[in-house]
């Protein structure tokens, strides 16, 4: 291993870059135009990353979590501790010991009995990327885990890092991915590649935003002043919406680059002139050269008046552009999504039964068969007699539509509601909210005192 940390200074190769020096590195099986090319070429050049003797990087070879506590060390430039290791499978004389160490407070660790375990040789999961990005970017940890009910393997994702996973979801700097059934997944456990590794590192190198590639500009001041006062006009972006076989692609022009924060792709199924925040966000982009997305069905929307792209239907488009100074709205343009309407039956509201039972509360509900359902949150409320998701916040989703039951013990947690914990002889209005693609329906509710 320490010959494979030691080997990229030198391999020489020309991939072009100028910004570090006339030294540059290469790889025979990264291809220039692949989706990692440029983020494997600045991670090797910063010396964060290396290739093999034989001038191959394995892109997707597994990353071990000792490999991993290296490269955030590298890639965050930390100075490493001399002190002892705090993970009892973790020797003094470990290769690693001194990244590790460095590294903790950005990483995972496990608990057993009386030990820290770091277990360096068992191989990095992507949930375990989603910690090192959040803390890393020093985000504020979400408690909303909505974030997280897009993914059909939510309950999978470790219960101490589903905050780090939904932080990192709601900032975009993870997604899933979907199955050969159709599904959308998370994939915490899933093995994060050498690729995926150097992508999603590059987000957190410090500075990188700032790297030049030509050091020096000599410049006219008075002209350079003139640019700073970019006009309005020069801020808003002209779209474009053209339908294809299967999706929607928008693009639209890149506006002035000068306190340029991102765009915001923005939908409504009704306002003709569609904005952020009012009509929330379809996708969130940071890149100003990224000027296109393509729009396929299903694909969820944030805090609209619909909550997927479904075939079929008609929507208007804009884009939002952010700046330092405040917010400029494109031009609107209307697409319908490819596809053919399913006719969607009326929708089912969940029929809830209660009862106090020994030990805590179980609740009765009929099965709903619809095409569009997607699951049951249970809800419940003190104070309101008419308890809804998510104003009133939940304690479950279930994604079973097979399931009808639950039972509520005394003292189990409540997600943002108007209680914390359910409490013995108090009273709660309980209830069900189905949950469809495209809205959700609320249930009759019940009141039931919790037992003693």
């Amino acid at each position: 291993m320490k010959k494979l940390l030691s080997v990229l200074m030198i391999l020489v190769l020309s991939m072009g870059l100028v910004a570090f020096g006339e030294t540059t590195v290469t790889f025979t099986d990264v291809e220039e135009g692949s989706w990692y090319y440029e983020a494997v070429k600045i991670m090797a050049q910063k010396g964060i990353i290396s290739g093999y003797s034989d001038q191959t990087f394995k892109p997707m070879n597994a990353v071990h979590r000792d490999e991993f506590a290296t490269m955030m060390v590298k890639t965050l430039e930390l100075d490493l501790s001399s002190s002892g290791s705090s993970f009892s499978d973790v020797p003094g004389d470990y290769w690693a010991k001194k990244y590790i160490e460095t590294a903790k407070a950005y990483l995972t660790g496990y608990q057993s009995g009386d030990k820290i375990l770091f277990k360096p040789k068992d191989q990095a999961v992507r949930e375990d990327m989603a910690v090192a990005l959040v803390r890393a970017l020093k985000l504020d940890l979400t408690s909303d885990l909505k974030y997280l009910e897009q993914f059909q393997d939510d309950e999978t994702i470790s219960a101490n890092l589903k905050p780090y996973v939904a932080t990192a979801v709601k900032h975009e700097l993870m997604s899933g991915t979907t199955t050969s059934e159709g599904k959308l997944i998370f994939d915490p456990m899933g093995t994060l590649t050498r690729a995926q590794a150097a992508v999603l590192l590059q987000k957190v190198i410090p500075g990188e935003e700032k790297i030049v590639l030509n050091p020096t500009e000599k410049i006219v001041l008075e002209e350079e002043k003139e640019k700073e006062e970019a006009t309005d006009q020069e801020k808003t972006v002209k779209l474009e919406a053209v339908t294809s076989a299967s999706t929607i692609q928008l693009e639209w022009t890149k506006p002035s680059k000068l306190g340029f924060q991102g765009y915001k792709v923005v939908a409504s199924k009704s306002n003709k002139s569609p904005k952020y925040p009012d009509d929330g966000y379809y996708k969130w982009i940071t890149d100003y050269n990224m000027n296109r997305v393509e729009i396929m069905q299903n694909h969820n929307y944030n805090g609209g008046d619909f909550d997927k792209f479904l075939a079929g239907e008609g929507y208007l488009f804009s884009i939002t552009t952010i700046y330092d100074d405040g917010k400029y709205f494109s031009n609107t343009e209307d697409a319908k999504m490819p596809g053919t309407k399913v006719s969607v039956p009326d929708y089912i509201e969940p029929h809830v039964k209660a009862e106090a039972v020994p030990g805590g509360v179980k609740l009765r509900w009929e099965k709903i068969d619809h095409p569009y359902f997607e699951g049951y949150k249970v809800v419940a409320a003190q104070k309101d007699s008419s308890p809804v998701y998510p104003e009133d916040g939940y304690l479950k989703f279930i994604s079973d539509v097979n399931t009808t039951e639950v039972f509520i013990p005394v003292f189990h947690e409540y997600y943002e509601g108007d209680f914390s914990k359910f409490q013995p002889g108090q009273a709660y209005y309980f209830t069900i909210t189905g949950i469809y693609k495209d809205k959700n329906i609320k249930g009759n509710a019940v009141k039931v005192e919790m037992p003693d």
